[in-house]
């Protein structure tokens, strides 16, 4: 990726604050940016982190069958400030929606990406709550990825959102998504969360309408995660290490 591209203009004289496009989009704000991947706040990391997220989704959904074209209905639960969504948005390849719990990621999302020419409509971006439903009809959407949103979750809400999920995926579309993998023998049981440490770590979702008040890192075996419908979703695809080298993915189709 070059960053040559890059374009910055004083956005507010009165409070020196500056505004830094990439491919005609705006780039998040270094508070953002910190949300979203704790101590990525460089605009190059930011930009490289998303691109090649971007490019491993592409990847490994047309080998599972995904063909993205203007018609494709893609929706990225989890979706940050649009690190990985905004390459989605200038590659235009697809019907874009994206949601996430975090009210302030969704407004920048939707002042800053909302308006992005993508055929044949614009994207869409919401706030959900932190436990399911979302308010989308059934079978919303042809390709659905969580990247670093189950690795979060409690064990009861992984089983509660892959649930939703399945309902907002099409007959026979595919779902991606990532997780830290562990073994039988670190989790007799298939699944653990452990307490995050983080004293900078505050959302203001934490702890209200169903979140728990800590925040957490949720390990799963492969067996764990891909039993969690049983046969309401069908395994298709396994990469270990596939996110950042840290995040193994699971591909998913609906049966």
């Amino acid at each position: 990726m070059t960053y040559r591209r890059l374009k910055a203009g004083v956005s507010s004289v009165s409070r020196n604050s500056i505004t830094v496009e990439h491919e005609g989009l705006p780039v998040p704000p270094i508070k953002l940016r910190d949300m979203v991947r704790k101590g990525g706040i460089l605009i190059e990391d930011f930009l490289l982190e998303g691109a090649q997220v971007f490019e491993s989704l592409i990847e490994i959904g047309q080998t599972y069958g995904v063909a993205f074209d203007s018609t494709t209905r893609v929706y990225e639960f989890g979706v940050g400030c649009g690190r990985v969504a905004r390459h989605f948005l200038t590659k235009r390849l697809c019907m874009f929606t994206g949601s996430d719990v975090d009210e302030e990621l969704v407004a920048w999302c939707e002042e800053n990406l909302g308006g992005a020419h993508v055929a044949p409509a614009p994207p869409a971006f919401f706030v959900n709550a932190y436990e399911p439903p979302v308010e989308r009809p059934d079978a919303s959407f042809d390709f659905i990825y969580a990247i670093s949103v189950v690795t979060h979750m409690t064990p009861p809400h992984q089983r509660a959102w892959m649930r939703e999920l399945h309902r907002l995926l099409a007959p026979e579309g595919r779902l991606l998504v990532s997780f830290l993998e562990t073994s039988p023998a670190e989790a007799p049981n298939g699944v653990v969360a452990r307490e995050r440490v983080d004293a900078h770590f505050k959302r203001g979702w934490l702890g209200k309408d169903g979140a728990p008040a800590l925040y957490y890192n949720t390990y799963n075996t492969v067996d764990h995660l891909a039993g969690l419908l049983g046969g309401g979703l069908r395994v298709i695809g396994h990469r270990r290490r596939a996110i950042r080298n840290t995040q193994s993915v699971l591909v998913f189709q609906k049966v």
